[in-house]
């Protein structure tokens, strides 16, 4: 006969293999409920909640029959909020075992919650009055910053904003790396940083349109001459016309 430690798997003695254990899954509240559709509402606490570190990178999410129980939310809203966040890779769903909050970082969920608020126009409006408060500091601090890299960007980005013609995409893209030149040239990293989002708006939000009025490449020719010059008074006149 075999020792025990000699049991072969054929031996009826031998325990079969176990996976591994099962997380149990995130247990809480999701307070209150401030999104203006129910979808929107889920995906603003579960985002609040991450952000809070209460949900923390590697825990599992209750499923969704639970989630809409805990909530008072149907079950597809609350599918349609988990599926948006595993899109912008806050969520993570891994088949046959749940939902999990992903390796993520504190600034990969604001620059997350400032995505979820790409349809919405009144965020659009409140995106004007900061390009309007922000942009003329950008192109002054650019005039008395930009180094001569920085110059080469802009002269780039303008020439393909004049090379698009009526290519409405690609003007938009052209015209976003102007003022992203624009912004790193101020060597000031918070600007850019604050200049990062406001492009996810710019670049990815369906209610912002491509078009673009016809003097528009006059208009950053003067930002780009101003700069070249040091003008910083020039520079600030231009970015407000």
């Amino acid at each position: 006969m075999k020792s025990s430690d000699q049991l072969g798997p054929e031996s009826s003695d031998a325990k079969p293999k176990r996976g591994p254990k099962r997380m149990d899954p995130w247990q809480g509240n999701l307070g209150q409920f401030r999104g203006a559709s129910p979808r929107e509402a889920v995906t603003e606490a579960i985002l609040d909640l991450v952000r809070r570190g209460e949900l923390k990178p590697g825990m599992r999410l209750p499923s969704e029959p639970q989630l809409a129980e805990m909530s008072g939310i149907s079950r597809t809203s609350v599918r349609e909020a988990v599926r948006g966040l595993q899109s912008i890779g806050i969520l993570e769903i891994r088949r046959g075992q749940g939902t999990f909050v992903s390796d993520i970082s504190a600034s990969s969920v604001i620059d997350a919650q400032m995505v979820m608020l790409l349809e919405s126009r009144r965020a659009l409006l409140d995106l004007t009055e900061v390009r309007k408060g922000i942009e003329p500091l950008i192109a002054r601090l650019a005039a008395e910053r930009a180094e001569e890299s920085d110059v080469s960007a802009l002269r780039l980005a303008l020439s393909e904003m004049v090379a698009s013609d009526d290519d409405r995409v690609r003007w938009r893209d052209a015209h976003l790396e102007f003022h992203s030149s624009l912004a790193g040239a101020t060597q000031n990293v918070i600007l850019m940083k604050v200049w990062g989002l406001i492009v996810l708006f710019l670049r990815d939000s369906p209610l912002v349109t491509t078009s673009h009025p016809a003097n528009d490449g006059a208009i950053h020719q003067a930002i780009l001459d101003a700069i070249e010059s040091r003008d910083a008074e020039a520079a600030m006149a231009a970015m407000k016309l």
